[in-house]
């Protein structure tokens, strides 16, 4: 209440400064003051947690101006949230949707990383799980494997364990096999890298930070180090919108690019008919030196290829009537319903399909 009630004062204020230059003729402040008074009042209306009803004294304020001054106030608005957003762009390299996500992110790990009670090692053991170099062997140990491809070092087994009991990684085989990591991990390590605050220095202070909250939920002390020794699991909550992580900039055009590749790819694939390609044997028996037969990529319909006969000094010349050999609905035509033709350079004889 006293919060709301300062910003109440400030309210009345701003609206005696206006009652003040009006009676003195100076009107030119006066749509400041106002403006001024009304955030005042919102503000604490929100400080009151009361519903808010200053939307229409601003309604009021817009009515009295002008078309020219409107359009002036909308222009500047519009280039100020270009501005902001080219801003933000230039910080983030995120675009305003995926900048929500992240914030959206952001809170969620703030809430469930300090939960979950990890250390840094237990974070890089599972990032080594996840590059593919931790492995269990024989004896049911898990070792990183060096640079040559070789298990080596022996990782913590009182720290695998944990993180396989809680659900976090898991193996193929109880032995000789590699540790992987489950969605739940990478939902981990994702939130994690957001909120590293909430990961302990080790072990130790993983461990006595678990206890603390076992501690504070008043089940008995033994209670308390009994689930102090396990590791929470990600509870469904916190795997909400794991399909759905921010993308920055550059990470959506190597997605148009790699989309843009697998389109060129798939044109390169064979699109006409052995129809097609019979053709274009009979036509080569009929070429003199110098010319070949050549299929080229339609630079509009990524699935059609037009055949062409080109010279070496450069000239070229379009089979015409060419239609890869299929029908309008893509289904290939048989060899005499073809209808493809084409003037032999140098010389006026068509060959036609049928021949």
């Amino acid at each position: 209440m006293h919060t709301s009630h300062a910003h109440t004062l400030e309210a009345a204020r701003y609206a005696a400064l206006a009652r003040e230059d009006h009676a003195a003729g100076e009107l030119r402040p006066l749509p400041n003051y106002a403006l001024s008074a009304i955030s005042a009042c919102c503000r604490a209306q929100m400080a009151a947690d009361v519903p808010d009803t200053t939307a229409d004294l601003i309604a009021v304020l817009d009515s009295y101006k002008s078309p020219e001054e409107l359009l002036r106030e909308a222009e500047q608005k519009a280039r100020s949230e270009q501005e902001y957003e080219e801003q933000q762009r230039a910080a983030t390299d995120m675009d305003a949707p995926n900048r929500a996500k992240r914030y959206r992110d952001v809170g969620t790990a703030t809430q469930v990383i300090p939960q979950l009670g990890w250390s840094r090692q237990m974070v890089q053991a599972v990032e080594y799980a996840d590059d593919g170099r931790l492995w269990l062997d024989s004896n049911g140990t898990a070792r990183l494997i060096n640079r040559a491809g070789v298990p080596g070092r022996v990782v913590a087994s009182s720290r695998i364990r944990l993180l396989r009991q809680a659900g976090y990684l898991r193996s193929e085989n109880d032995s000789e096999a590699h540790l992987l990591v489950t969605p739940e991990a990478r939902r981990a390590l994702y939130l994690a890298d957001l909120h590293p605050e909430g990961i302990h220095r080790d072990d130790r202070a993983a461990h006595a930070a678990r206890l603390k909250v076992a501690l504070t939920r008043r089940r008995g002390k033994q209670n308390a180090r009994n689930e102090a020794a396990r590791l929470p699991r990600m509870d469904v909550w916190a795997m909400r919108h794991a399909d759905d992580l921010p993308a920055t900039l550059t990470q959506q055009r190597e997605v148009i690019e790699e989309q843009r590749r697998t389109e060129e790819e798939k044109a390169t694939e064979k699109v006409c008919t052995d129809s097609i390609e019979e053709f274009a044997g009979r036509i080569a028996d009929h070429l003199d030196d110098g010319w070949a037969l050549n299929f080229e990529q339609n630079p509009y319909y990524l699935d059609v290829r037009y055949l062409y006969l080109v010279h070496t000094d450069g000239r070229k010349l379009r089979v015409k009537g060419e239609n890869c050999g299929r029908d309008e609905q893509g289904a290939a035509l048989p060899a005499e319903k073809l209808k493809v033709w084409a003037i032999l350079p140098d010389t006026d004889r068509p060959i036609r399909s049928d021949e």
